[in-house]
C-alpha cells in the first residue's frame, strides 16, 4: 500500500480555516481584495471581487483586464486573470480564471507494516538512493460572470425626500477542474449576489455624509458536486455572505476612505477592511480575515489616457508573509 504525501493539504489550509474542495478559490483574485481581508461583498466597482460577490462588477463601465501572481511560501504557484467588458450597454460580462499548482510532491511507500527496524532502515536507504517519484497537484476554476446595475427611486414617506438606490445583481457560472496524482475531478456550480447602494446625504439630508452599500451573496446556490474518476464525489455546500461598506469623501482634503465589514454563515469570525486613497493616486489598504492580518499598497496612473493600477498585497501566517503583486487597466 502506498501513501501519498499531499503537500496540497497544507497549502490549501492557508486559504481558509476549514478544508473544502474549493478552498483554493478562497485565496482571492486580486491583491486589492486580498489586502482588504476579502471583506468585499459590499464593495462596488470591483470586478476582481466576483469570487466573493458576482454583482461586484455591476457598476463597472467599459472593459478591464487584471491579473495576479503569488508564490505561496515557495511551495505553490497561484495566478488569476480577470477580464470584464460591457455588453449591450447594460450588462457586464466577465471571463475569469484562477489556478493553483504544486509541483514535486513526493510519492513515498508506507513502511508502517515493516516492523523490523533493520529492514525498515535498509528500505529507507534504498528509497533515498534511487529517488522518489514526483507528481503534481493542479486546481483550476473558470468563471463566467454576468452582472447588471439597476436604479430605482425609493420613497419611504415620513417626510423623507425620495432618493436613488443602485442595485447591481450578478451570477457566476463556475467550472472546477482538479488533477491530483492519477485522479481527475470536475464540477460545476452557481453563485448569486446583489448590493444596495445609496448616498446617505440624499436619504438623511446631511450633505457631508457619504455612500452606504449593503451586499450579500449566496455561493454554490443549489450545492455543487465535484465528481472524481475514481467514482467518488465531494459536495460543496451553499454559503451566505453578507456585509456593509461605507465610503466617505472629504471636501477639504484629497482623501477617499472606504470601511468594510463582512460576515460568513460558515465562519465564526468576521472580516474587516479599510482602504484610503490619497489624491486619487496612492492607495493604502489594511484588513483582517479570520484573525489573519492583511495589507497592501496601490498606485493609480494614466498612460496614454488608459487608467492603470499597480497593486501589492501581503498577509501574515505562521509560515511567513505571503506576497502578491498584480495590475489592471481599463480601456
Amino acid at each position: 500500500m502506498r501513501q501519498l504525501l499531499l503537500t496540497i493539504t497544507f497549502i490549501v489550509s492557508t486559504a481558509i480555516s476549514q478544508e473544502y474542495v474549493d478552498a483554493f478559490l478562497k485565496i482571492g483574485a486580486t491583491p486589492r481584495t486580498i489586502s482588504l481581508g476579502q471583506a468585499v461583498v459590499a464593495l462596488p466597482q470591483n470586478p476582481g471581487g466576483y469570487l466573493v460577490n458576482p454583482a461586484a462588477s455591476g457598476f463597472s463601465m467599459g472593459r478591464s483586464i487584471s491579473g495576479m501572481y503569488i508564490n505561496q511560501f515557495g511551495m505553490a504557484d497561484f495566478y488569476s486573470v480577470t477580464t470584464n467588458y460591457q455588453w449591450r450597454s447594460k450588462w457586464q460580462v466577465g471571463l475569469n480564471v484562477v489556478n493553483l499548482s504544486i509541483d514535486n510532491i513526493a510519492e513515498k511507500p508506507d513502511l508502517r507494516q515493516v516492523i523490523d527496524l533493520e529492514t525498515r532502515r535498509d528500505s529507507i536507504r534504498t528509497l533515498v538512493a534511487q529517488g522518489f517519484t514526483m507528481f503534481r497537484d493542479t486546481e483550476t476554476g473558470i468563471f463566467v460572470n454576468l452582472a447588471r446595475n439597476f436604479s430605482v427611486n425609493l420613497d419611504l414617506g415620513w417626510q423623507i425626500t425620495p432618493f436613488s438606490v443602485l442595485i447591481p445583481v450578478g451570477i457566476n457560472i463556475k467550472i472546477l477542474h482538479k488533477e491530483l496524482y492519477n485522479l481527475i475531478g470536475n464540477g460545476i456550480g452557481f453563485d448569486l449576489g446583489s448590493m444596495l447602494s445609496f448616498r446617505l446625504s440624499e436619504a438623511i439630508g446631511y450633505d457631508w455624509l457619504g455612500e452606504l452599500t449593503l451586499g450579500f451573496a449566496v455561493t454554490d446556490v443549489i450545492g455543487s458536486m465535484v465528481y472524481w474518476n475514481s467514482g467518488k464525489y465531494e459536495n460543496i455546500s451553499a454559503g451566505l455572505v453578507t456585509g456593509i461598506a461605507y465610503r466617505q469623501q472629504f471636501r477639504k482634503m484629497p482623501l477617499d476612505l472606504i470601511l468594510l465589514f463582512q460576515d460568513h454563515s460558515i465562519e465564526t469570525e468576521h472580516q474587516i477592511g479599510i482602504e484610503a486613497v490619497l489624491k486619487n493616486m496612492i492607495v493604502l489598504r489594511l484588513g483582517n480575515k479570520y484573525g489573519e492580518y492583511t495589507g497592501g499598497l496601490g498606485l493609480k496612473l494614466k498612460i496614454a489616457d488608459i487608467p492603470l493600477s499597480i497593486d501589492y498585497g501581503f498577509s501574515d501566517h505562521d509560515l511567513g508573509n505571503a506576497h502578491r503583486i498584480g495590475g489592471s487597466f481599463t480601456f
